[in-house]
């Protein structure tokens, strides 16, 4: 198996071995990233870094999820967990949530 296979598919338990950390990321259009490092754990910035490898996706815009959002210095040491990855979205001052708020955006 690819160490960045892109699959809808479970990997076969003959690839696993225990002192590897395998995880699976799912992407936003649906499809599922696989991942392995060769050691028992990493740093969530270093699996950031190895999504923008493959899927371009900048770092920074990057946002991994596993039960809640993940800082970049945790540590993920569950081999086979999947994260899910959702993008951060850039917003303004005076963008929509002044809206809901009830402050009316006004050209000054």
């Amino acid at each position: 198996m690819e160490d960045h296979q892109i699959s809808r598919n479970n990997i076969n338990n003959k690839d696993w071995n225990p002192r590897q950390l395998h995880l699976f990321v799912k992407l936003f259009n649906g499809r599922t990233l696989s991942l392995q490092f060769p050691t028992p754990q990493v740093q969530v910035g270093y699996v950031k870094h190895r999504i923008h490898e493959i899927t371009k996706i900048p770092i920074n815009f990057q946002r991994l999820i596993h039960e809640h959002q993940l800082n970049d210095d945790s540590v993920i040491s569950h081999s086979k967990a999947t994260l899910n990855l959702s993008l951060r979205l850039l917003g303004s001052k005076r963008g929509f949530g002044s809206l809901l708020r009830g402050n009316p955006i006004t050209k000054s």
